[in-house]
């Protein structure tokens, strides 16, 4: 796997907008064991704004999904969240909006 060789996960001063996309993309298509070894890269390239923080959190719970524990994030949807009273304070961290109730579309509002 070539992601194996890397020694940082790539970035816009690397790559641009549209290469760091790409980058996620493919990362949405590795398996748990691929995860584990380029999530230490992910993270840092988050911590330094390289790239959106949201990659983190969904490398984090795509990780958690792949290995059948629950997500941290919220991420992925149906799957259970490790702690849904913290889940919004973590994804605050990470600039994320709340999982709370969200508003229903103004079609689905019927009068009495």
């Amino acid at each position: 796997m070539a992601c194996a060789s890397l020694r940082s996960w790539p970035g816009l001063e690397q790559i641009g907008e549209q290469g760091v996309k790409a980058a996620h993309r493919i990362r949405l298509a590795m398996d748990g064991p691929e995860i584990r070894k380029v999530l230490p890269l992910v993270t840092a390239a988050a911590e330094k704004r390289r790239i959106p923080a949201r990659f983190l959190a969904e490398a984090t719970d795509a990780l958690c999904v792949a290995e059948q524990r629950p997500q941290m994030y919220g991420t992925v949807a149906g799957h259970p969240i490790t702690d849904e009273a913290r889940v919004d304070a973590l994804r605050a961290v990470l600039g994320m909006r709340p999982l709370g109730p969200q508003p229903l579309p103004r079609d689905a509002i019927t009068s009495g």
